[in-house]
């Protein structure tokens, strides 16, 4: 999906110039996230969230120096659990709440 190589810019208007720059200069395509479009992320950023088996919550396990960020990361990770194999991924993903979990070696499940 490309999420590891959005480039995050302040605004809408800042993305814009820079995919400007990028065709005038023909340097080729990037995807922008404008951090301003993830401030309604801030509340969730914020929450504990009560999980399944007490699993953590993938956000809350990186640790971004830049706290004006964190809503950016938020934006891409929402609610993924991280469950230690697939059977358990499996028990809290198909659970009475529907999660997205990924397990500790990358197995991810929708």
């Amino acid at each position: 999906k490309g999420s590891l190589n959005t480039i995050i810019v302040d605004n809408p208007d800042t993305g814009s110039k820079c995919i400007e720059f990028l065709k005038k200069n023909n340097l080729g395509r990037a995807s922008f996230l404008a951090l301003n479009k993830t401030v309604r992320f801030q509340r969730n950023c914020d929450m504990r969230l009560e999980t399944p088996q007490g699993v953590p919550r993938l956000f809350d396990l990186i640790k971004v120096n830049d706290p004006s960020i964190r809503t950016a990361f938020y934006h891409y990770l929402r609610d993924t659990l991280v469950a230690n194999n697939i059977e358990q991924a499996s028990e809290i993903a198909y659970g009475r709440t529907r999660y997205k979990v990924v397990t500790l070696i990358g197995e991810v499940i929708e």
